[in-house]
């Protein structure tokens, strides 16, 4: 029983030193990205959260998944395409790109066989072919470039608009998504905080 105890109190060590040390990471990580320009920024982002382990939901429905932020999504090391998507717009608006140039972009995977949904993380340098950061691809890449990806919507924390295929916005739609998103960063602010992470100027 002893033993039992002890791997356990061990094991719980272990994981909160991991913890303290891939936040300490993210605090270093974050700190760099201020200085780099934007398209160092946007690949820089998609491959420090690509290197996190997947755990994907074999899901069709995105209203029924759970959201982490980014603080939640590196301590537990390990999250799905909503946590990549969210930690990676989270991670370049902390950068200093303009907040108006980033969304959240709910796409399908064409590829798969019950086209699934799946969220990305998209940089509007014009007003359509948006730069697209994805788990599924090290490279930040064109959405004219990501033939596997259908184009639905996006949305940031106030707006959701639906978009043709090449990203444009459309019009206007209702979508839970923005509260969603903006209940996200009210607590993801909060945990940089509690965390003693600074947040760049």
């Amino acid at each position: 029983m002893f033993k039992i105890v002890f791997l356990i109190l061990i094991s719980s060590i272990l994981s909160l030193a991991n913890q303290d040390k891939r936040l300490n990471d993210l605090e270093k990580f974050l700190n760099t990205l201020p200085q780099k320009t934007t398209t160092q920024k946007l690949n820089s982002v998609n491959f420090y959260f690509n290197q996190i382990v997947s755990a994907y939901d074999s899901i069709d429905d995105i209203n029924h998944d759970e959201w982490d932020t980014m603080i939640d999504f590196v301590l537990k090391g390990r999250g799905d395409c909503e946590e990549y998507a969210i930690s990676k717009y989270e991670a370049l608006k902390l950068s200093g790109i303009e907040k108006n140039k980033l969304f959240l972009m709910v796409v399908k995977e064409k590829t798969r066989p019950s086209n699934e949904f799946h969220l990305v993380t998209a940089y509007y340098e014009d007003d359509k072919n948006p730069l697209i950061l994805d788990n599924l691809s090290f490279k930040a890449l064109p959405l004219t470039r990501r033939t596997d990806l259908e184009p639905i919507m996006i949305f940031d924390d106030n707006v959701a608009y639906r978009v043709d295929s090449q990203g444009k916005k459309q019009e206007p739609i209702t979508s839970p998504f923005p509260n969603i998103l903006k209940n996200l960063e009210k607590k993801f602010h909060k945990q940089l905080v509690e965390k003693g992470i600074t947040e760049q100027e």
